[in-house]
């Protein structure tokens, strides 16, 4: 077998289907798929199967890191 090509299938082994990313993501599988169709998670499609790459599932959690919201609730001061 080809080296190259080796290194394509070894790299298809590690994508994620939709139910092992949502885990990763602690999300639901339903959200993932809607985060797909929004364009949020951008998927790697093989025929009929929709996987991701670790790579993606790592942009997502480093997004949730960087999470500033645009608004300030203000202090809380137990009112």
């Amino acid at each position: 077998m080809e080296r190259s090509l080796r290194r394509e299938i070894s790299m298809i082994e590690q994508l994620e289907n939709i139910e092992s990313a949502a885990k990763a993501l602690s999300l639901s599988p339903w959200t993932v798929r809607a985060y797909i169709r929004q364009g949020k998670i951008r998927p790697v499609r093989i025929g009929r199967r929709v996987l991701i790459e670790p790579a993606e599932i790592r942009r997502i959690i480093d997004l949730g890191r960087d999470y500033q919201p645009e608004w300030d609730p203000g202090p809380r001061d137990g009112r």
